[in-house]
């Protein structure tokens, strides 16, 4: 499978942090005067900071800065891409949700930018393979265009974390976003059928 194919497997848009939250606490389907009931409840507010701080790695404060709770309007796109990706992965469940909420910490996956681009681009190659693709001129830019559509950030975004494929200047919760994605590309090529062997 080309990495192009893979990356097909993520989601392409966000996810607004209301709808998100709902379907983390299963609420999704109510009434409209149900979901109002649910979402006013003090509990609610503070279970939904919780559950986006841990979920994202980030600050409680940072969370409380994207504006009203639990529609979060200020909450930048690459945040609302993750959430994406978090209601994908699939070691979250409605337990472990529960779980967040009621104090324990949660470690999200992690991936820097190397471990990530070395398993989108030369898994399954050979070292000769791997010599040519990263000699090859248009490498770091088509590692830096798969960052940026990845993490949905603009390429500029990415070229000021360094010089080569370890972009060791990405902040810590795009690597967050990273290790989801990760895990669901890591998973889809689990669930792939394996090819038959010929006689």
């Amino acid at each position: 499978m080309s990495y192009c194919e893979l990356l097909e497997v993520l989601p392409r848009k966000g996810l607004e942090p209301r709808q998100f939250l709902r379907l983390c606490f299963g609420i999704a389907d109510l009434s409209p005067e149900r979901l109002l009931e649910e979402e006013t409840m003090f509990k609610y507010s503070s279970a939904c900071i919780k559950l986006l701080s841990e979920l994202l790695g980030v600050q409680k404060q940072t969370v409380r800065n994207w504006g009203d709770n639990p529609s979060f309007d200020k909450m930048p796109y690459h945040t609302r891409l993750a959430l994406a990706y978090i209601n994908r992965y699939s070691e979250l469940d409605r337990k472990t949700i529960f779980q967040i909420v009621e104090g324990e910490k949660f470690t999200p996956p992690i991936a820097s930018a190397e471990t990530f681009l070395k398993a989108v681009f030369f898994e399954g190659m050979s070292s000769n393979q791997r010599l040519i693709t990263v000699t090859h001129i248009n490498f770091r830019p088509q590692c830096i265009k798969t960052l940026s559509q990845v993490l949905g950030i603009a390429p500029s975004g990415v070229q000021e974390w360094g010089q080569d494929i370890s972009f060791k200047k990405m902040p810590k919760y795009h690597q967050h976003t990273l290790g989801y994605a990760l895990a669901i590309l890591q998973q889809h090529l689990c669930e792939q059928p394996r090819l038959a062997v010929s006689a």
